[in-house]
């Protein structure tokens, strides 16, 4: 376990209040501050170590993973959940919040699941990530629609299919959000895992190396809007092409690769083209904004 958190000193008073700032990779190897089990749910199957079963064989960082039960399928009627806090703020600030990780599931489709909530009151109210007004995030991203369980919320269901690269049933996921918290307090995501009445004797859900990175949104102070721009080539080898609602409107740009490293920095870009031929292949993102409006948009570079 890798761990940083900084704190922001007197250049960002005007911006903030005593801001803390998380960068951290939880492989469950050791325990860890951030994320813990809610064992006020009764019947909650969420376990940390080696995972036993056909599927859900081994950890991707092995030893350990989180798992709905290492040895045993999931039950009928049973809903568990961890909490993973993601920033420790009582900022005033637009914040950016960068969260990747490893998962396979394996459950009775559109009717068994798991999905991620969040919280921005400390834990009092959660939202659905799929229906959070900053986030727009997909369940299934490659039709970009979200599948719906028996209980009525869009979450991940059926059986993993590797992605980016990935193999084995492993899939890599990221959520990626800039927000201006109304009342200063910890921001949380839950994952959330809910079964309905039949018993299916699948595996259910694991994930690994979960990466929380917190930090400022620079510059941003306006509405998310999905729509600003959209990219092509994606994957990309050697350069991506912007396309904008506003044809002839320039945005600041900023990209930055998995770990929350800056990458390409310009304000007031007015072009389409940017060369991305010199980047690793890997995931990242673009953060895009005009005086109106923000965007976050994912790309993957290969090679």
């Amino acid at each position: 376990m890798k761990k940083y958190i900084i704190v922001f000193g007197m250049m960002f008073f005007s911006y903030s209040l005593h801001a803390q700032f998380i960068n951290e990779l939880i492989s469950f190897e050791s325990p860890d501050s951030l994320l813990r089990i809610d064992n006020t749910l009764p019947g909650n199957i969420w376990q940390i170590g080696t995972p036993q079963k056909v599927f859900f064989d081994s950890a991707y960082s092995v030893p350990n993973a989180i798992v709905t039960d290492l040895v045993h399928p999931y039950p009928p009627l049973n809903f568990s959940a961890f909490i993973l806090k993601v920033s420790d703020s009582n900022a005033v600030y637009y914040m950016r919040e960068s969260i990747n990780f490893l998962h396979k599931f394996d459950t009775d489709s559109l009717h068994d699941g798991g999905y991620i909530e969040v919280s921005y009151d400390g834990g009092t109210t959660w939202t659905n990530i799929a229906n959070d007004p900053y986030i727009h995030f997909y369940y299934n991203p490659d039709q970009m629609t979200n599948p719906v369980i028996a209980n009525g919320n869009a979450a991940y269901t059926g059986r993993s299919v590797s992605n980016y690269g990935q193999s084995d049933g492993w899939r890599w996921d990221g959520i990626y959000w800039c927000y201006e918290p109304q009342i200063p307090s910890p921001v949380y995501l839950r994952f959330v895992f809910s079964s309905d009445t039949v018993q299916t004797n699948k595996e259910g859900w694991m994930l690994d190396d979960i990466d929380v990175i917190s930090d400022i949104c620079e510059g941003i102070n306006e509405q998310a809007d999905p729509a600003l721009i959209s990219l092509s080539p994606n994957p990309a080898s050697d350069k991506i092409m912007i396309s904008r609602k506003n044809i002839n409107s320039e945005g600041d740009i900023m990209i930055y690769n998995g770990f929350g490293k800056i990458c390409f920095l310009v304000d007031h870009f007015g072009g389409d083209i940017i060369d991305v031929s010199s980047f690793p292949s890997g995931i990242y993102i673009l953060q895009y904004s005009d005086s109106h409006s923000y965007t976050l948009k994912k790309f993957i570079v290969i090679r």
